[in-house]
């Protein structure tokens, strides 16, 4: 008598491992009919980014996402009605610069109008500058920006090739959006490992029990934002007890300063990965174990720059050594994402600047790499019903020894963080009387003033400003 096929085994294990994710789920109070039903967006957006994949593999990622734009998305079927049997570089030459500005003014003309993917969800970007724009995302968008950054860094991390179990709560992202629902996958990608997302902001005591499921579960990696580790942070000290431990973090959405990057690997105890990401283009690049530059993570991204102080920028701006884009140099970021076709942004003006630079780094790659992130730069602060000119509070500091300054916008208060000129032990007295000097020139508006030992010095201004989302 001959024993079950190989097959029937095989399908049997399968089942015994989904019967025990469902059963530690449901322990958790995950109600199984939402983690089948995420379990089946995974697996779908995992196929589906497979076929986009084997694109990239052709080398026909460009020429396929042409060919889908000018059939299907208004915008772009009119931007290259003329440029009909031109090949697809000459076709991407072609096409005008466009930014936040155009989208949202233009919104229905930039979506498909054939459904390739076999779901489409929208999502909002965060207004840093003040607008906001609805994108649609398909599958293949969902699952590059998601479970496939998840497993590229997980893959090149020291500390998490090994960290990443079936079963387990390997992944939390922690976000500040206190109305939106947690929620939590199994990645098919990641050995069946659940990831999942938490709302930091829902008032003490539920942040404090976070802190205490963190502590409980120590998942292998929490991505979040800077200033959301900070306050994780802060909340893990409060409390007695085992501290939140993970093998890595995953930083992303704001600035990452020095002095913050310090602060979050003292308090966490692990590396901090910082990665460069947007609604608009997903995780874009990141850092490896060397921390040199942020490197290029997603294979259907391009990046390009218009150099600093190039101010005649024409709309259909051109790559080359004429042209206004640029392969390297300091400037603003534009965005060319290949892979959601559900609202395809092709030379979008992403208003970040930094430096793009070819580098050969120790872990091995050797392609383009972020060197100098310094994210938006804000023309207004908004505070209180009160507009704020960011000039008008370089005036009112201007004769204090100050090295560098930057303003942060955080909800209704303003934060001004200073780097002295002297490192001369009188930096608390040098804090209160900015303060007071801020206090005398807008009595209506409300301060805090920080010193820090160093701020990064923008090349294309002297100073930059940041818009940053109320934490």
């Amino acid at each position: 008598m001959t024993g079950p096929p190989p097959c029937f085994s095989i399908a049997k294990r399968a089942a015994n491992v989904f019967d025990q994710l469902i059963a530690r789920a449901e322990q958790e109070s995950v109600p199984r009919a939402e983690l089948v039903g995420n379990l089946r967006r995974a697996l779908a957006a995992q196929k589906e980014w497979r076929e986009r994949r084997r694109l990239v593999d052709r080398g026909s990622l460009l020429g396929a996402t042409l060919n889908h734009v000018r059939t299907h998305v208004p915008f772009y079927r009119s931007a290259l009605r003329e440029h009909r049997g031109k090949d697809a570089e000459q076709m991407w030459q072609a096409l005008p610069l466009i930014d936040k500005t155009t989208v949202v003014g233009d919104f229905h003309r930039f979506l498909s109008e054939q459904t390739l993917s076999s779901e489409i969800f929208e999502r909002e970007t965060s207004g840093t500058l003040g607008t906001k724009a609805r994108l649609r995302y398909d599958l293949p968008a969902w699952f590059d920006c998601g479970p496939y950054a998840y497993e590229s860094l997980c893959s090149s991390a020291f500390s998490l090739r090994r960290a990443i179990r079936s079963g387990e709560a390997a992944i939390v992202n922690i976000m500040n959006y206190p109305t939106r629902a947690d929620t939590t996958y199994i990645l098919p990608n990641l050995g069946l490992a659940f990831s999942r997302t938490r709302q930091l902001a829902r008032g003490e005591t539920r942040d404090f029990a976070l802190v205490e499921e963190l502590r409980e579960t120590q998942p292998a990696l929490i991505a979040s934002k800077p200033s959301c580790f900070l306050r994780l942070a802060e909340l893990d000290a409060q409390l007695s007890g085992r501290r939140i431990r993970p093998k890595a973090i995953m930083s992303s959405a704001e600035c990452l300063h020095p002095d913050q990057r310090l602060t979050i690997e003292q308090a966490f105890a692990c590396p901090i990965y910082n990665t460069y990401a947007s609604t608009e283009g997903g995780v874009i690049a990141r850092e490896c174990d060397h921390h040199r530059g942020l490197h290029l993570s997603s294979m259907f991204v391009q990046l390009h720059v218009i150099p600093d102080g190039r101010d005649d920028v024409p709309s259909a701006a051109v790559l080359g050594e004429e042209g206004a884009l640029k392969e390297e140099g300091s400037g603003e970021l534009v965005l060319t994402n290949l892979v959601n076709w559900a609202t395809p942004l092709l030379k979008y003006r992403t208003g970040d600047w930094a430096t793009l630079r070819r580098a050969k780094c120790p872990c091995g790659y050797e392609g383009i790499s972020i060197f100098d992130l310094r994210g938006k730069e804000a023309q207004s602060f908004s505070v209180r019903g009160m507009e704020l000119s960011p000039s008008a509070v370089s005036q009112a500091i201007a004769a204090f020894p100050i090295k560098a300054h930057q303003v942060i916008a955080a909800g209704d208060e303003l934060r001004l963080r200073f780097e002295p000129k002297h490192a001369s032990g009188n930096e608390q007295a040098l804090k209160m009387d900015i303060h007071a000097a801020l206090r005398e020139r807008f009595p209506d508006v409300p301060f805090v003033v920080e010193a820090t030992e160093w701020l990064p010095a923008p090349e294309h201004k002297v100073v930059r400003y940041h818009v940053l989302p109320q934490p």
